[in-house]
């Protein structure tokens, strides 16, 4: 989440053509942890190649997306986010289980980023889907 400096349209066509020369990402998935004591997430880390998330991140980060970040970037995939921190760890130990058992694939392809719109706390729209490497799909 960041405020933009400049128009939504103008953001996202810095991003259309920041991410038309950047090649999809794969992504080997690590172990499930919490995010503590706020905001109180579980998550799945990325591994191994994860610094190739960071350079995104920070190839994004700049002109109309620019955004000093309260919180240190930290590539992982977001399973849930709750009220508590009591239920964050009720659901930490339950997700570290299933992701012990689960026997599929570990490892993800991140071929898009999706431009979105806050439109209330914690509330969030579809603007456009944003492909690495080619053209932007499409704008609303």
């Amino acid at each position: 989440p960041r405020p933009l400096h400049g128009s939504e349209a103008a953001a996202l066509e810095a991003m259309g053509g920041l991410c038309r020369v950047i090649d999809p990402l794969g992504i080997p998935l690590g172990g499930v942890a919490p995010f503590a004591p706020a905001p109180p997430t579980v998550f799945i880390r990325l591994t191994h190649a994860a610094y190739r998330r960071g350079e995104l991140h920070d190839r994004l980060n700049v002109e109309a997306l620019h955004a000093d970040e309260c919180w240190p970037y930290m590539p992982h995939l977001t399973i849930a986010k709750m009220d508590s921190e009591e239920e964050s760890q009720r659901v930490y130990q339950e997700a570290r289980c299933r992701w012990t058992d689960c026997r599929c694939s570990r490892r993800v392809t991140i071929e898009e980023l999706t431009f979105v719109r806050q439109v209330g706390p914690d509330r969030w729209v579809d603007i456009a889907p944003v492909p690495l490497g080619r053209r932007l799909a499409h704008t609303r």
